[in-house]
C-alpha cells in the first residue's frame, strides 16, 4: 500500500482521485486535507483533465475529520483550516462527481456534497453526527441540494440517511450497486 494519502489515476481526460487512509476510515486529517488540495490544485491547472471523480475507495468514503486533531488542536484553527479547505473542494473548476461508498459523515459528508454530482453505492450512509456533540455543522452546499427545511432537519437530527433515503431528499444523484460505484461515476465524469 502507497505511503500517499491521495492516490491519483489519470485515464485522461479523467482522474481518479481516491483518499488512502483506509485504516482511519479515510479520516481527513491535516496532512490528508493538505495533500487532497495539492492533487485537486494540479489536476486544476492541468490542461489534458477535462474531469475529477473522487472517491474514498469501496468500504468507506471518509468518517469525517480527525477527532484526534479535533481534540488536540486549538479549536478556533482548526474551524478556520476547515473551512478553508471546503471552500477549496467546493470552488473546484472542473466537474467534480462524488463516488461514495460506505459512510460519509461529518467533514467526509461536507467532501461528498463538493462534488457536482455524486453516485452512491447501495450501502453508502450520509450524515452530519456532529451536532450530537455540540459541533455545529457548515451548511455548505447542502442546502442548495435539498432546500433549506431539509438541510436544517439533516444539520440538526445527526441522523445518517441511507443511499436510497439521500437520493429521495435530492441528495445524491444516483444509486448503484456497490461493485459498479467507480464504473458509474466514471461515466457520469465522462458524460
Amino acid at each position: 500500500m502507497s505511503d500517499r494519502l491521495v492516490l491519483v489515476t489519470e485515464a485522461l481526460p479523467l482522474a481518479v482521485v481516491e483518499l488512502n487512509r483506509k485504516r482511519q476510515k479515510n479520516a481527513l486529517s491535516m496532512a490528508l486535507r493538505d495533500e487532497l488540495e495539492a492533487v485537486l490544485g494540479a489536476l486544476e491547472a492541468d490542461p489534458r483533465v477535462k474531469a475529477v471523480v473522487l472517491t474514498g475507495g469501496s468500504e468507506v468514503f471518509s468518517a469525517g475529520f480527525d477527532l484526534k486533531e479535533v481534540i488536540e488542536t486549538d479549536f478556533q484553527a482548526f474551524a478556520h483550516r476547515a473551512v478553508e479547505f471546503t471552500e477549496r473542494t467546493y470552488f473546484f473548476k472542473k466537474p467534480l462527481v462524488t463516488a461514495v461508498a460506505g459512510p460519509a459523515y461529518a467533514g467526509g459528508f461536507d467532501l461528498a456534497l463538493s462534488g457536482d454530482v455524486i453516485v452512491a453505492a447501495e450501502g453508502a450512509s450520509l450524515g452530519r453526527p456532529e451536532i450530537r456533540f455540540g459541533i455545529n455543522p457548515l451548511m455548505t452546499k447542502l442546502w442548495l441540494r435539498v432546500g433549506m427545511p431539509c438541510a436544517l432537519r439533516l444539520s440538526l437530527s445527526g441522523e445518517p440517511l441511507s443511499a436510497q433515503e439521500a437520493k429521495a431528499v435530492g441528495l445524491v444523484d444516483s444509486v448503484v450497486p456497490a461493485a459498479e460505484l467507480l464504473p458509474a461515476a466514471r461515466a457520469e465524469a465522462e458524460r
